[in-house]
């Protein structure tokens, strides 16, 4: 606790860049002035949209039971989505983004309490956030059931308490997600490729079978809430309305799982840092009698040069494979889910004014648009970039390094070609 309230206070100080205001230039607090005026205002516009709404939605008559559905439960989900993504995106560089963290980790601290000092911060953050959505809806539930003080006491511990457990599991996956983009290593950068791809594959699909029909306005069982909004608001209803087990399991259920969540958080910190400074002192003795090294022509070697590179650049994988995973989701389409991709069939058919019979022609062209929108030689070439000179002063014809940027091209291109198209036929 020594410890603790000291770091706290200077993490607070970094975050609101006060010593700024102090020590800093006049150039530099100027800015700091003028961003501090610049989140007042935006502050106080939010504030003021919260009171207005909060003032329409307490002038009406509600029952519990629409309390409960139409503003508890979404504001709970809501305020679960804020809280994870604010964990992801800004809890997971607390301490793995901190430039000051060697220092810190020299000094006579435990790793708990240094993450204890920065998750706090990240805490309060979100308290602040749920308690104003989340805790008006929960009072308008104690005026309409005409509740007694006690009620509002447990509300407001319920409601303090909601972040952690969203807020630890969003800073676990926000850090994994951080220590995967800052890896170096090539295992990594092919499987953030791969990934990449999966993503975007999966977009495709959903974009083919649910946009059409979400454009429509028939949303099907795109998302089905109704049992869910069911269980959620018989729990909540009890809860609300004082069940003493429910509370206690509640309360016991929040602590217990932030604490697991809170050891396995400071367990990937202290792999991390320890991992990071056992780094450099592993080398092996490398037997260089025992070691056969194979010989390549040139334009092997530029060929193999490129197809490393190019699986270990998710952006460059991603915008040169869109055409083929296009081609492919077409495939799949056409092969399972026909009575999708018909209808642009018919609107390419009534465009070019092709016949019944020969609409068959009409896969065969949107196949080969859709495969030829990827290329990689232009691509590939762009990315030389400045090394292109270093590359051209090799030994090396500039007629080589285009042969083996086109034969990347090729290998990749005909055999998926191929076999989508016999898949097609």
């Amino acid at each position: 606790m020594k410890f603790l309230l000291p770091l706290l206070r200077n993490n607070l100080l970094q975050l609101s860049h006060a010593n700024q205001l102090r020590y800093a230039d006049t150039k530099n607090r100027t800015k700091t002035l003028t961003l501090y005026m610049l989140i007042a205002a935006i502050l106080m516009g939010l504030l003021a949209y919260l009171i207005y709404s909060l003032k329409i939605i307490y002038s009406i008559a509600w029952s519990l039971e629409e309390v409960v559905t139409e503003l508890v439960i979404p504001m709970v989900l809501i305020c679960v989505i804020l809280n994870i993504a604010i964990s992801v995106f800004w809890g997971s560089g607390l301490l793995l983004s901190d430039t000051n963290i060697d220092s810190v980790l020299a000094l006579p601290i435990p790793l708990r309490t240094l993450i204890l000092s920065k998750l706090t911060v990240l805490f309060m953050v979100e308290v602040a956030l749920t308690v104003a959505l989340l805790l008006p809806m929960m009072v308008l539930f104690g005026l309409a059931a005409d509740m007694g003080f006690p009620f509002y006491l447990i509300v407001l511990g319920i409601t303090i308490l909601f972040p952690v457990i969203p807020g630890l599991l969003g800073t676990m996956i926000g850090t994994q997600i951080y220590r995967i983009l800052k890896s170096s290593s090539a295992r990594i950068a092919r499987l953030k490729a791969a990934a990449a791809i999966l993503v975007l594959f999966a977009f495709m699909i959903f974009m083919f079978c649910k946009f059409p029909d979400i454009a429509a306005g028939n949303f099907g069982d795109v998302i089905s809430t109704s049992t869910f909004t069911l269980y959620a608001g018989q729990y909540i209803h009890r809860l609300l309305n004082g069940d003493y087990l429910l509370i206690g399991l509640y309360f016991g259920g929040v602590f217990l799982i932030g604490v697991i969540l809170l050891y396995g958080l400071i367990k990937i910190f202290r792999n991390w840092y320890s991992n990071n400074a056992i780094q450099g002192s592993k080398s092996q003795p490398v037997d260089w009698n025992k070691q056969t090294t194979k010989q390549h022509s040139p334009v092997s070697a530029l060929l193999q040069r490129e197809r490393t590179r190019y699986f270990s650049l998710p952006v460059y994988l991603t915008n040169t494979a869109c055409g083929l995973l296009f081609a492919a989701v077409f495939v799949l389409l056409v092969v399972l889910m026909s009575d999708k991709i018909t209808p642009y069939i018919y609107q390419l058919a009534e465009y070019f004014q092709v016949p019944f019979a020969d609409y068959d022609v009409l896969f065969i062209y949107a196949f080969s648009i859709l495969t030829t929108i990827s290329c990689t030689t232009c691509a590939s070439i762009s990315i030389e970039g400045k090394q292109i000179e270093a590359l051209k002063s090799l030994p090396i014809a500039a007629k080589s390094i285009f042969q083996a940027k086109v034969l990347h091209h090729l290998s990749l291109f005909v055999p998926t070609i191929f076999a989508l198209n016999t898949i097609m036929a």
